[in-house]
């Protein structure tokens, strides 16, 4: 072990700031909304649908891991299935931010989910907010 010739004088010492955020807060939605993996699905057909709700989940931190079809393209109003019990909160949040109803987040819960949740896009896409 050896010492330095000249020991600085001064010594710095660490100092943590921390600070408090409100509780809904975009920071926080942010944060919260963080790494939740999310598909889109088209249920309504309408080419070009899904774009604007994909930048919108990219700039507020989703993970997007796939843009594909519904089942069909019937869907009257868009959806939520929620697969993980850990984005249930954020699914919610999700859907008060989107203008879809509560009523329309839908639990599937799976034990080992492929991807956390599924927003699925109906005819009512253009009524939702997607800034």
């Amino acid at each position: 072990f050896l010492l330095a010739p000249n020991p600085p004088k001064t010594v710095v010492s660490e100092v943590k700031i921390t600070q408090k955020f409100p509780k809904n807060s975009l920071f926080n939605q942010t944060k919260k909304m963080r790494n939740v993996q999310v598909e889109l699905q088209n249920g309504c057909g309408i080419k070009g649908a899904i774009e604007p709700f994909r930048i919108k989940l990219l700039k507020n931190g989703f993970d997007v891991i796939g843009i594909n079809n519904y089942q069909d393209f019937k869907q009257s109003k868009s959806f939520i299935l929620v697969y993980s019990k850990k984005a249930e909160s954020v699914a919610l949040e999700l859907a008060s931010q989107t203008g879809i109803s509560k009523s329309q987040v839908i639990l599937k819960i799976k034990p080992k989910p492929t991807v956390e949740l599924c927003l699925v896009l109906g005819f009512d896409y253009q009524n939702l907010a997607t800034k």
